[in-house]
């Protein structure tokens, strides 16, 4: 589905958030492209109209992937992987909830020209500064899915 097709609103952190009416009531669940005079330029999965799974941006008037990250609910999971536009691999890091740890920039012939590894001592601090709003991003998707599942499959919850 070409993502100008659909219909869109804001998420918390300015991501769009696709539905199939212009009411933005019905959520979109597919695969949606985006498109740029005429080419790719970037591809998502969409589960009740967030970003869930692979999301590939491609270079200017290429089919050449620029980016590779996997996404939840609209926020970078995981491995993160950017590429020369000759394909070889750039810059790879792990990724959670938007942050990036855990990161390697290579040079086109594969060399590492830069490495940022983040001692356990910062994880965890991380981990402990952004646990509160982590938790109440989850807490607040998972209410979101109890209750749309809820409405779509007349199950109660307690």
């Amino acid at each position: 589905m070409n993502a100008r097709d659909l219909y869109t609103k804001y998420d918390c952190n300015g991501d769009y958030i696709y539905f199939t009416d212009e009411a933005c009531i019905n959520a979109y669940t597919g695969h949606i492209e985006d498109y740029d005079n005429g080419y790719l330029w970037r591809e998502a999965d969409v589960v009740d109209g967030f970003m869930n799974g692979i999301y590939k941006e491609y270079f200017e008037n290429s089919m050449q992937p620029a980016q590779i990250v996997h996404c939840e609910h609209n926020l970078q999971f995981g491995l993160n992987v950017e590429f020369y536009e000759s394909g070889k691999v750039h810059y790879t890091s792990l990724v959670i909830s938007n942050d990036y740890f855990d990161c390697l920039e290579f040079d086109e012939n594969g060399s590492v020209i830069k490495k940022e590894i983040w001692p356990d001592s910062h994880f965890q601090f991380w981990i402990m500064k952004n646990a509160k709003i982590v938790y109440q991003k989850f807490a607040k998707v998972f209410v979101q899915q109890m209750f749309m599942n809820g409405v779509k499959k007349n199950k109660k919850y307690l």
